[in-house]
């Protein structure tokens, strides 16, 4: 199962806007966000098959891993043990030219949970 942070669902707007302002192709901007959920839906089987990324999981506090979509955006998610097996829960979205992830964001995300 898969479940998407508030700050997630907030970052993956904010992209998809971007694109369509960057490019005026509305049709880009609805086609990136579909494939946030398309790609992150192979998440659904072998959550693990991504390392742990022990930057972001040291400023978030706890263990995330990353997919990566489109050579640019991030992932940034968690496993969480679930009765019915792993939850995938997608904590936030970042664009690959960003900074590192950093404390200030961090308690942002953690707020958005």
């Amino acid at each position: 199962m898969i479940r998407f942070s508030k700050e997630a669902e907030e970052n993956m707007i904010e992209e998809a806007h971007g694109l369509f302002e960057f490019t005026g192709d509305q049709a880009a901007g609805l086609a990136l966000y579909n494939d946030f959920y398309a790609h992150t839906a192979t998440l659904a089987t072998l959550p693990d098959r991504h390392t742990i990324r022990r930057s972001e999981s040291k400023v978030l506090g706890f263990e995330v891993r990353r997919l990566v979509l489109r050579s640019r955006f991030h992932l940034i998610y968690r496993i969480e043990d679930a009765d019915d097996g792993p939850l995938v829960v997608v904590v936030c979205v970042r664009s690959g030219y960003k900074k590192p992830l950093n404390k200030d964001e961090a308690r942002r995300i953690m707020g958005n949970q």
